[in-house]
């Protein structure tokens, strides 16, 4: 599991730490969930949703959760950007990831993933400006 600070008051919420998940029968037996915030699915075990739940494996070390108990409200309509191989993303996607290495807001890195370009900011009576750090 990552480690983001992620304290949603709502749910489903929209941010959330990626997860593994344990398959049995499968080739491995952990892959990266790209598709849910551990948050929601913890949310959902709080009401009652018990295991196995289903996952579809995508890729090498990838799956999605696919289960039909779980309202769709809570899927993620993108993969997880970091977590996600990038050609297993969807197609708008990496062309949404292209157009931002284009733009010079992502580098690529050698394993074909992306990675954020981040600066430091501040903000000034309410107007972020860019700072040297």
């Amino acid at each position: 599991m990552t480690l983001l600070g992620v304290r949603p008051r709502t749910f489903p919420s929209d941010d959330g730490n990626c997860f593994s998940v344990c398959v049995s029968g499968a080739k491995h037996k952990e892959y990266k969930v790209c598709n849910f915030g551990y948050e929601n699915i913890q949310h959902l075990f709080t009401k009652g949703l018990k295991w196995p739940v289903k996952v579809t494996i995508i890729g090498e070390w990838t799956a999605i959760i696919n289960d039909e108990r779980i309202p769709e409200t809570y899927y993620r309509d993108t993969y997880c950007q970091i977590c996600c191989p990038e050609d297993l993303l969807p197609e708008p996607q990496r062309a949404h990831l292209d157009r931002e290495v284009r733009r010079g807001r992502r580098i690529k890195l050698p394993n074909g993933w992306v990675k954020c370009e981040c600066r430091a900011v501040a903000a000034v009576q309410g107007f972020p400006q860019e700072i040297d750090a």
